[in-house]
């Protein structure tokens, strides 16, 4: 657009110059009007073709000659014609000085003056062309380039909101999955607690007029469950120490036979353990055995209240790569392949077991062949086996 302003400037001025001098400024103006018709047709045409090219170039030095005036030659620069720019300033001298010796109206001086001059404004004029150019092309970069810094700060904008929306979903995310873990604790521990609690009380009433020595032993017995369940209580709203994150496999045996002794000592129950097939210098994230605890005390209970069982066999095994946990009793049940997810869903308890195994990538396994069967089985990463 820049290129079509100069050149229709350049076109008018020098038909207002050529006026002066020329013997018919009508038919000057006239021609003026159809080269600066010709002109903007190029200027507009992506590519212009070789008679284009011969058109305006007729034209042009048809201008140059009505005009009377050497000054009337500068048309020539401003067509372009050579596609070395740099070429063009020596256009116009060159087409006056071919035309001017020709006709040999001027002496020779005169012709090499206007020469010269032809020269100096074509220079001249291809320094401002220039100068606009790369006014027009550095302001279109500064435009470009405060474009795409608004888009940038609108899509860092964009970025940060999204980061602040994921630090937020994150954040909510770690406070359910601690809300779940307290919930876990109070439900395994204290509730089975308690559960032990009030079966040994009713032990002791019935074994009040009996045998009132042991409905006494019975009470006591109840009585430090609660205080138990009080501290159980206390420990899971402060959650977990951060300091003991991981938990021998020997202390985590002693942690599955305290539960095992305490049920038995509860409910006269028969409870035969194996924890022997368990690998050396294995340790497990504390966050493990608390659950693993917890689902002991919670396939046990179970087996009590919805089986009768009175007999059960539990078993640990564990290596570099899995901690694997099985109760098994000898209740009778109607849990089923095809009831299994209903009650799942139903029990409290095992939602939260099979919530938390599928979170660690782990599995669960319940069958009812032969008395009821649950297993457990969690992956260990290699940093939780080496601690």
């Amino acid at each position: 657009m820049e290129n079509f302003v100069q050149d229709t400037i350049l076109i008018l001025i020098l038909t207002i110059v050529g006026s002066f001098y020329t013997e018919v400024p009508f038919a000057f103006i006239a021609l003026s009007g159809v080269l600066l018709c010709v002109t903007g047709g190029r200027r507009l045409k992506e590519k212009c073709d070789l008679a284009d090219t011969v058109i305006w170039l007729i034209l042009a030095i048809a201008f140059s000659i009505a005009s009377q005036n050497f000054l009337g030659y500068l048309v020539m620069w401003q067509g372009k014609i050579l596609k070395r720019e740099p070429l063009s300033i020596f256009f116009p001298s060159i087409i006056y000085m071919t035309v001017a010796l020709l006709e040999s109206r001027e002496p020779f001086y005169r012709i090499i003056l206007n020469v010269v001059i032809l020269l100096v404004i074509a220079m001249l004029l291809y320094m401002v062309s220039r100068l606009i150019r790369e006014y027009v092309t550095a302001k279109d970069k500064v435009a470009k380039a405060v474009s795409v810094t608004a888009v940038n700060e609108m899509y860092a904008k964009k970025l940060n909101q999204e980061l602040i929306i994921k630090n937020y979903l994150a954040d909510k995310n770690a406070r359910l999955e601690e809300r779940e873990n307290i919930s876990r604790n109070i439900h395994n521990i204290v509730g089975h607690s308690i559960t032990a609690a009030i079966m040994t009380l009713d032990a002791a009433d019935m074994l009040y007029d009996t045998a009132p020595d042991r409905a006494r032993e019975k009470m006591n017995a109840a009585n430090e469950r609660i205080r138990t369940s009080l501290d159980s209580i206390r420990q899971a709203v402060r959650v977990l120490d951060g300091d003991n994150k991981y938990v021998s496999i020997e202390d985590f045996v002693s942690e599955l036979t305290a539960v095992t002794d305490s049920f038995v000592m509860d409910t006269m129950i028969k409870v035969h353990t194996n924890f022997g097939n368990v690998g050396e210098n294995v340790v497990i994230p504390h966050e493990h055995t608390e659950f693993l605890t917890g689902a002991l005390q919670e396939f046990l209970s179970n087996g009590v209240r919805h089986g009768g069982a009175d007999i059960f066999t539990v078993t640990l095994t564990a290596d570099s790569r899995n901690l694997r946990l099985k109760v098994v009793d000898n209740g009778e049940s109607d849990f089923s392949h095809n009831n299994q997810t209903e009650r799942i869903e139903q029990g409290y308890g095992l939602k939260k077991i099979d919530s938390y195994v599928k979170r660690c990538g782990g599995s669960t396994t319940y069958n009812n062949d032969g008395g009821f069967s649950s297993e457990v089985t969690i992956k260990l990463l290699e940093e939780d086996v080496n601690g």
